[in-house]
């Protein structure tokens, strides 16, 4: 029993070696378009992490990421629906996904957004009297 034990603990580490904890974003796929009201399922996979990760929203005219949530790695997917006030000025967010316990495991999907506020068009009025 023993000598099946140690075998079982030489196969696990020979499959494992190599691999590190890593998390991979599959959804939404880059360069997606989004749009206030959207509701949009952020997917992931996950290698070797265990418990919670945290969704954040980047913007670059933004000084700090906007955590969107904090769920279970095992969820495996998260919806999100993008807020009506949310503005964005230059047409390009992201979506990332980190390890609540080590943030230099993560994933970032840049998204093309139709989220900025639109642009107010003044019209002039030449009529002769």
């Amino acid at each position: 029993m023993k000598i099946r034990s140690i075998i079982f603990f030489i196969m696990l580490n020979t499959f494992a070696y190599g691999q590190s904890p890593s998390i991979r974003i599959t959804g939404p796929r880059e360069n997606s378009l989004v749009k206030v009201g959207d509701l949009v399922e952020i997917e992931w996979e996950a290698n070797l992490i265990q418990g919670d990760i945290k969704i954040y929203l980047l913007n670059n005219f933004s000084l700090n990421d906007m955590l969107i949530e904090t769920v279970n790695v095992n969820e495996k997917s998260y919806f999100w629906y993008v807020p009506n006030d949310f503005s964005d000025q230059d047409g390009v967010i992201a979506i990332e996904v980190v390890s609540k316990s080590n943030r230099n495991i993560s994933d970032k999907v840049f998204l093309r957004s139709r989220a900025s506020k639109q642009k107010k068009s003044t019209t002039i009025s030449t009529s002769s009297v």
